[in-house]
This record gives structure tokens, C-alpha cells and sequence, in this order.
């Protein structure tokens, strides 16, 4: 999980984002952003979107 969360581990240390939960789960390297199709997302949720979708594009253009 060191690998994933190496990924936010800035924002962890700034306090910019929080782990909510003390469990995490192994992957093979996914992340997943579900929300509802008629869901509107507030501005933090929508700029949490735009930082990481391109970050894990880029990701996988490297891989």
C-alpha cells in the first residue's frame, strides 16, 4: 500500500486530504472513482477529480 498512497502522500502531509479509514486494500494498481451518473459534484469533489484523473493518465502512458 506504501506504492498507492505514495501517490497523495504530499497532501497527506500537508492535511490538504485525509485517510478516513485505517483499513486499505491491496490492488494491482487501480484507483476508482465512483459516483452516481446524476450525481453534481460539490467544487472540492470536482477538483479532486480534475488533479486526479490526468495524474493517473499520465501514469499509464508511462507504464
Amino acid at each position: 500500500m506504501a506504492q498507492a498512497l505514495s501517490l497523495i502522500q504530499p497532501e497527506l502531509d500537508a492535511g490538504v486530504l485525509v485517510q478516513l479509514f485505517d483499513q486499505t486494500f491491496k490492488s494491482a494498481f487501480a484507483y476508482h472513482l465512483v459516483v452516481p451518473k446524476e450525481t453534481i459534484l460539490s467544487p472540492a469533489a470536482t477538483g479532486f477529480k480534475d488533479w486526479l484523473l490526468p495524474l493517473c493518465r499520465s501514469g499509464a502512458d508511462a507504464a
